[in-house]
C-alpha cells in the first residue's frame, strides 16, 4: 500500500545524491555556520587582537588623558581622526583576513568544494513580495522558531551566570585606572563571548543534525524513481539483458580467429555455424575449432568466405554440431561419418585427399 501512494521507501542512490549536489541541494546548517565564525574570529582576535587593543586603549588614553589639547579646530581634529582611522585599519588587516579565511572553512567544513555557477545568476522570483510572504510562513521557517527559542535561552542563560560570576570584578571597577578598566571590558567580553560560543556550538550542532536527516529524507526515492533512473542509466531492461547474452556468449568463444585456418564451415541457414578442422597426420578426429549463433554465425561465414573455406548448409547436422560439441573437442562418433563424408568432398573438390596427401 505504501508502494502505491508514492512513499519514499528508497535510500537514495549515489547517481541522485550527485544530482542534488550539481544543484546545490546539500545539507547546511546557518547556525553551525555562524557559530563556528563566531568562536574563529574569538580565535583569531586571541592571536592577533593584542597589537589592535593596544593600540585603542593608547589613543583613548592620548585623547582622554594628559593635559589638554591647546589645539581644537577642525582641521586638527580631521587630522587627528585620520590618523587614527589609518593606523586601527592598518592593525586589524591581519585579524580581517584571518577572520574572512575561517568563514570560507565553516561553509566547506559542512559542504566540502563545489562551484555552482547556476547561483550566481539573479533569480527574479526572489523579488516577488507574496512569495517573499509566503516563504516567512513556509512550515520550515515555523519549524525553525523552536530553535530560535532555544537559542535565545541559551544566550541569556549563560551570558547572565557568566556575568554574574565576575560580579566581584565590576564593584570596584570605578576606582581601576583606564588602561586597566578596559583591559578589564575585554577580558570580560571575550570571556563571556566564547562561553556563550560553546553553548551556541551544541544548539548548533543539534540544526545540523536536523539539516541532515531532512536532506536524506528529501532525497529518498520511490520505487517508480529507482526504477526510472535505473532505467535511465542502464538503458532498456531488454536491452542491457541482450547485451548480457551476448557478452557471455563471447566469453565463451575465443572468437573467429580459428576459422581461417579451418577446412569446412558447417552452417544452418542464418541460425548457426559451426568451423571444423582436420589434419589426419596429428588428429584422430575432426575437431570444431569455432562456433557460434546469430551475430557470430554471420561472423564465421564472412571469415570463411575470406579466406576460401569452404561453407555447406546442413541445418540438422550444424544444429546438432553447435549444441552438442564444444569448441576445441572432437566431432563424436555418432556424427563421424556424416562430417568425414562432407570434408571427403571438400578434399577432393581442391584435389587433396582425406589424409592431407
Amino acid at each position: 500500500m505504501a508502494e502505491q501512494l508514492g512513499d519514499k521507501t528508497h535510500a537514495p542512490t549515489p547517481h541522485r545524491r550527485q544530482q542534488a549536489r550539481e544543484q546545490g541541494q546539500v545539507a547546511r546548517s546557518q547556525e553551525l555556520a555562524a557559530t563556528l565564525l563566531l568562536l574563529g574570529s574569538l580565535l583569531a582576535f586571541w592571536l592577533l587582537g593584542k597589537p589592535v587593543v593596544g593600540l585603542i586603549t593608547g589613543r583613548l588614553v592620548s585623547h582622554l588623558g594628559g593635559e589638554a589639547w591647546l589645539e581644537g579646530d577642525l582641521p586638527f581634529a580631521l587630522q587627528t581622526w585620520n590618523q587614527t582611522i589609518a593606523a586601527v585599519g592598518v592593525a586589524l588587516l591581519p585579524l580581517l583576513g584571518m577572520i574572512v579565511l575561517i568563514a570560507g572553512a565553516s561553509h566547506l567544513l559542512q559542504v566540502g568544494l563545489q562551484f555552482n555557477p547556476v547561483k550566481l545568476l539573479p533569480d527574479m522570483s526572489r523579488l516577488d513580495p507574496i512569495a517573499g510572504f509566503r516563504r516567512l510562513g513556509s512550515m520550515s521557517n515555523l519549524q525553525r522558531i523552536p530553535l530560535g527559542l532555544l537559542k535565545l535561552g541559551v544566550v541569556g542563560a549563560v551570558a547572565y551566570y557568566s556575568l554574574q560570576s565576575r560580579r566581584g570584578q565590576f564593584l570596584g571597577c570605578g576606582k581601576l585606572p583606564i588602561e586597566t578598566l578596559i583591559a578589564l571590558m575585554v577580558d570580560v567580553i571575550f570571556w563571556t563571548t566564547f562561553e556563550i560560543g560553546l553553548a551556541l556550538l551544541a544548539v548548533s550542532g543539534l540544526d545540523y543534525g536536523l539539516a541532515r536527516w531532512k536532506h536524506e529524507r528529501d532525497l529518498r526515492m520511490t520505487t517508480q524513481e529507482l526504477r526510472e533512473e535505473m532505467k535511465n542509466l542502464q538503458g532498456d531492461p531488454a536491452l542491457a539483458n541482450r547485451r548480457k547474452a551476448l557478452q557471455r556468449e563471447w566469453s565463451q568463444n575465443p572468437g573467429t580467429s580459428a576459422v581461417p585456418g579451418a577446412d569446412l564451415v558447417i552452417v544452418d541457414g542464418e541460425q548457426s555455424a559451426v568451423a571444423i578442422r582436420y589434419d589426419a597426420a596429428t588428429m584422430e578426429a575432426p575437431l570444431l575449432v569455432a562456433k557460434g549463433a546469430g551475430r557470430m554465425a554471420t561472423r564465421i561465414r564472412d571469415v570463411a568466405a575470406e579466406h576460401g573455406v569452404p561453407t555447406v548448409d546442413r541445418p540438422a547436422l550444424g544444429q546438432r554440431l553447435s549444441r552438442e560439441v564444444a569448441i576445441n573437442a572432437p566431432v563424436p562418433q555418432a556424427m563421424y561419418a556424416e562430417v568425414a563424408a562432407l570434408l571427403a568432398e571438400v578434399f577432393q573438390a581442391a584435389g587433396k585427399t582425406v589424409d592431407g596427401a
